[in-house]
This record gives structure tokens, C-alpha cells and sequence, in this order.
């Protein structure tokens, strides 16, 4: 995070165990107040996303700590519309976003709604088949080769064979790399 660096897990899994996967990788700790968006309709939707808008105003002026928590269904709702344009406010301002049960196009979906949102630079990292298109929609694509196979890596613009590489990747030759562009004149 003081890269001002925002991560956001795309996951397939449901809502609690992804909650605790952001715990353990500290995407979120204790203190974070998790707010959640796990609604039926598209009017449910909205109106929540509104109330969450509110609140995070409200956490932002007390220095408190907060994460967005959505599933694919209520998702779907969030991107339509006028619920748009709340989804977006709340995500930009969250420390992290958490996106369960999502489906292989919603995870690209998501990747291209975060691009449109403003100047960001989005790296989506995936492991399996189910991250491909997430991949291959992001302006830096990581696959890790494993368990799952090849495909993420195939469709990746580069290839760690684990996890645990991408700190190196992205802080250490991510950063040397942005020096060089930096300072290079392009003829």
C-alpha cells in the first residue's frame, strides 16, 4: 500500500472463505470494516451501494480503515447503470476490494471497469483457466504456472513459476523498468 498500490482479489470462491484469504494475506486486518454488497436486485443493489458511499465518507473523515466486499450476482447489478458510477466511487476509495463468486468474464469485466475509471494502470495475476481473460484484459498480465497448468502463464504478458515472485517482479524490476522509461528519449 505505499506504493499506493491497490489490490483487489477476483475470486470464484464464496464470500467467507474469501474473507478469510484477505485476512491471512493481510489485504484487510481486524480493524477493517468490511463493507459488504450482497444483494437480489438491481434496485437492492444500488440503494445499498449509495448507503455504502455514505459510509465510507464517514470512515474516511475518522482515519478508519475499510475494504469493499461484493459478489458476482450483486456485481453484475453494480456495473449497470446508475449503479455504476456509486461501485466505482466506493471501490477508488476503499483500501481493498474483495470480488467473490465471480465468474471468468466478470473478472475481466471488473479489469476493464477499473481502467475506465480513471488513469490506472491495472496487473492482474492468475494461476488457472478461469483467469484468462482477467489476464489478457489487464494492461500487465501474470500468470503462475502450478497446479492449475499452463494457460495463465501461456496468456500472460510474463510467467512466475510462483507466487511468492511477483514482490520481486513488480517492486524490484517493476520499478528498475519505470526508472528507464523514465529517463529514455524515444526517436
Amino acid at each position: 500500500m505505499a506504493a499506493d498500490i491497490r489490490v483487489w482479489m477476483l475470486t470464484g470462491d464464496k464470500r467467507e472463505t474469501a474473507i478469510n484469504i484477505a485476512h491471512s494475506c493481510a489485504l484487510c486486518s481486524e480493524n477493517t470494516e468490511l463493507l459488504t454488497v450482497d444483494k437480489e436486485t438491481y434496485d437492492e443493489t444500488c440503494s445499498k451501494l449509495i448507503q455504502l458511499v455514505n459510509r465510507s465518507r464517514e470512515l474516511v473523515e475518522e482515519n478508519r480503515e475499510f475494504a469493499m466486499v461484493i459478489d458476482g450476482k450483486s456485481l453484475t447489478h453494480a456495473l449497470a447503470g446508475k449503479c455504476r458510477e456509486h461501485f466505482g466511487k466506493l471501490a477508488l476509495v476503499s483500501r481493498s476490494v474483495v470480488c467473490c463468486r465471480m465468474s471468468p468474464m466478470q473478472k475481466a469485466e471488473v479489469v476493464e471497469i477499473i481502467q475506465s475509471l480513471g488513469n490506472h494502470v491495472v496487473m492482474a495475476v492468475g494461476d488457472g483457466a478461469n483467469d484468462v481473460a482477467m489476464i489478457q484484459a489487464a494492461n500487465v498480465g501474470v500468470g503462475i504456472s502450478g497446479e492449475e497448468g499452463l494457460q495463465a502463464a501461456s496468456a500472460s504478458d510474463y510467467a512466475i513459476p510462483r507466487f511468492h515472485f511477483l514482490r520481486r517482479l513488480l517492486l524490484v524490476h517493476g520499478a528498475l523498468n519505470h526508472d528507464r522509461s523514465g529517463e529514455s528519449d524515444f526517436v
